[in-house]
């Protein structure tokens, strides 16, 4: 099957093209590729509703299962797109399946930075997806002490969800040396 138009990326940037879409009344052939297991879910929640654990997977959802059929999309969830031809309009996915399109929309969002070596440390994670989520979860109900790094909204927001948990909370007030 050749879309008419490809969405990379599953997310809410995802969703809200192929909801744009609809809502101009294009009525063509829609595939979404999107590399998580889910559906498109709010990702605000996760570093304090879900993280906190007063929120299940079924709260973060943008919309249900009734709103997404009625999108008439198909969602490729589990697969990444690997390749893209621009000449040929198709795009490779990470399982060997080539996609056809006639549009192209890349709506794949951000990766988290992460701090060199620390990809071994035991303990060490970033909060993009909801299973990240789930596992700092367990991490924290497992702790006594935990260090944020990074002061932007997102790790104020873990910082405080830890210490409403009961966490001892370990801060530096003068920058870290990068040299």
């Amino acid at each position: 099957m050749t879309a008419d138009v490809l969405v990379i990326g599953g997310s809410v940037g995802g969703l809200t093209t192929v909801e744009a879409l609809r809502g101009k009344g294009f009525r063509g052939a829609v595939q979404v590729v999107g590399a998580e297991a889910h559906l498109p879910y709010d990702r605000p929640p996760l570093s304090k509703k879900i993280l906190s654990g007063a929120w299940d997977e079924e709260q973060v959802r943008l919309r249900g299962q009734q709103e997404l059929d009625a999108l008439d999309a198909e969602f490729l969830l589990c697969c990444r797109a690997m390749r893209l031809d621009v000449e040929a309009h198709t795009v490779v996915l990470d399982d060997g399946q080539k996609l056809d399109y006639g549009r192209l929309v890349l709506a794949t969002g951000l990766t988290p930075r992460t701090l060199p070596g620390t990809g071994s440390l035991r303990g060490v994670g970033v909060l993009p997806t909801l299973e990240d989520s789930a596992g700092l979860r367990a991490q924290l109900l497992a702790a006594r002490d935990v260090a944020i790094v990074g002061a932007g909204v997102l790790g104020c927001e873990v910082a405080a969800t830890a210490r409403e948990m009961g966490l001892n909370m370990r801060h530096r007030t003068q920058p870290v040396s990068t040299a």
